[in-house]
């Protein structure tokens, strides 16, 4: 990789928390309330590289952890799942920003810890949006998944999210080779 396009790579970390989609299962706790665990709901954790080809367009790729559990103290009812995504970020200025791309899940699994049916789940992906300012975004995920039983959940989420650049820029420096 030349030195030049080493330049143009941005590495970030980041999180986020995101709402919506259909239940998957609903929880009754012995004190006599409930609480679901929607498709698209869930807590993320993740990495993203950007690759910057021109001062107002470039293209990120992430990956990360996704994850939504209950407040059942006796047991670990949870949703996981490995979020892809591939985006083109076009930058309006130099604090605003938008995102469209494709998004997909991978290793998706519902666990029900003995209590509920255990699910193994499947998506085909989905377009993803995003509206940004400085390091905060606002984003929309349309996506489906398939359980095993081939029932179908819409697990579309909105999300609030937050990426940390680690450097401005990585630089790449040849080290001549020693004979």
């Amino acid at each position: 990789m030349s030195q030049d396009a080493a330049q143009k790579l941005t590495f970030s970390i980041g999180g986020g928390i995101e709402f919506g989609g259909d239940k998957i299962a609903e929880v009754y706790f012995t004190n006599g309330a409930d609480q679901s665990v929607n498709a698209g709901q869930g807590g993320s954790l993740f990495a993203s590289l950007d690759y910057a080809v021109s001062k107002s367009f470039r293209i990120r790729t992430l990956a990360g952890y996704k994850y939504v559990t209950t407040a059942a103290n006796n047991a670990n009812i949870r949703l996981t799942r490995f979020p892809i995504q591939i985006s083109g970020i076009v930058n309006l200025d130099k604090a605003w920003w938008l995102s469209a791309g494709f998004a997909t899940q991978q290793g998706i699994s519902f666990k029900g810890d003995g209590f509920l049916d255990d699910l193994s789940l499947t998506t085909k992906g989905g377009a993803t949006f995003g509206l940004g300012y400085k390091l905060f975004y606002l984003s929309y995920t349309g996506m489906k998944y398939k359980d095993n039983l081939q029932y179908e959940y819409n697990a579309s989420s909105i999300g609030l999210g937050f990426l940390i650049p680690l450097k401005k820029r990585i630089r790449m420096v040849d080290v001549p080779r020693q004979n």
